[in-house]
């Protein structure tokens, strides 16, 4: 499955990259990165790994780090 974010995730993405790197360090951005990565690629192996929301059909939670969080629907492809 592919995985697609859309213009304001990647907006917000870029924020989070810039806030680490000019708060805390060009290490931290780096890490966070990884770990997006590897989180993104986990929802693209195993869409629905991550837990299912109860409100919202086809909506599901990732958590990337304590402090971040990731929401994503899965779109049936035609």
């Amino acid at each position: 499955m592919k995985v697609y974010l859309s213009p304001i995730s990647e907006k917000k993405i870029r924020l989070i990259l810039d806030y680490l790197e000019q708060e805390w360090s060009r290490r931290s951005r780096e890490d966070f990165l990884s770990i997006l990565h590897n989180r993104l690629k986990q929802i693209s192996k195993q869409p629905q790994s991550c837990v299912k929301s109860d409100q919202f059909p086809n909506l599901y939670k990732c958590v990337v780090t304590p402090q971040s969080t990731l929401f994503y629907r899965i779109k049936l492809e035609d």
